[in-house]
């Protein structure tokens, strides 16, 4: 069993120490995932890689213009550095490593702290802020993301890609990457933010945790 205590609070002055008790097993996973996530930072493909557009919103319409983003090799190297945090049946898959750490961290704060990760990582942060639709087709939405991986990048499954050109006319698929994209980064900026949890769970990092919500978007 690991233990080790920690500093949490809303703020610098309002700061508490709590012990945290984690199975072996899982805290081996952690590392794991820990270990992955600076292997990918070391990488310097997550560096500089950043996507910018406009979207234009009409009555059941929605467009997207002056987009300016990575190259297709950039965004393959991007892709394939996400897949074991984004595949689900990867060890270090995001989900599994949040159930890991609110099982056996059962505080209300942590609790907090993952929860708002998964809003991010789901498209949920995302969606509450703004929502596009063409019709009766939600655009900024987590399954149309794990199509496009699936379909274009990750798998080249033509039956699921002529599904996706179809839910997602009269778009082509270049005029929709760039939110594709920018929601890859937002699941990889949540990703990034629980191995920051985790390095305070091992004292890599300072014993403290905010609380505070921080935006995204």
């Amino acid at each position: 069993m690991y233990s080790r205590k920690i500093k949490l609070g809303k703020s610098l002055d309002a700061l508490e120490i709590v012990d945290i008790s984690i199975e072996d097993a899982d805290w081996a996973l952690l590392i794991d995932f820990l270990a992955e996530v600076d292997r990918l930072e070391e990488s310097h493909i997550l560096s500089d890689f950043s996507i910018h557009f406009s979207i234009h919103l009409g009555e059941n319409t929605v467009s997207f213009t002056d987009s300016t983003i990575p190259t297709d090799d950039r965004i393959a190297a991007y892709l394939h550095g996400c897949r074991p945090f984004i595949l689900k049946k990867e060890r270090t898959y995001f989900y599994k490593i949040c159930k890991v750490i609110t099982k056996n961290v059962q505080l209300p704060q942590i609790e907090c702290v993952v929860d708002r990760q998964k809003k991010l990582f789901s498209g949920e942060s995302f969606f509450s802020t703004i929502q596009l639709y063409y019709g009766n087709i939600r655009l900024n939405d987590d399954n149309m993301v794990k199509k496009w991986l699936n379909s274009y990048e990750y798998h080249r499954d033509q039956n699921k890609r002529n599904d996706l050109d179809q839910a997602i006319e009269p778009y082509k698929i270049n005029d929709i990457k760039p939110l594709f994209v920018s929601m890859v980064i937002d699941k990889m900026n949540a990703v990034r933010d629980i191995a920051q949890l985790v390095r305070v769970f091992s004292g890599q990092e300072k014993n403290i945790i905010t609380l505070q919500s921080q935006s995204r978007k």
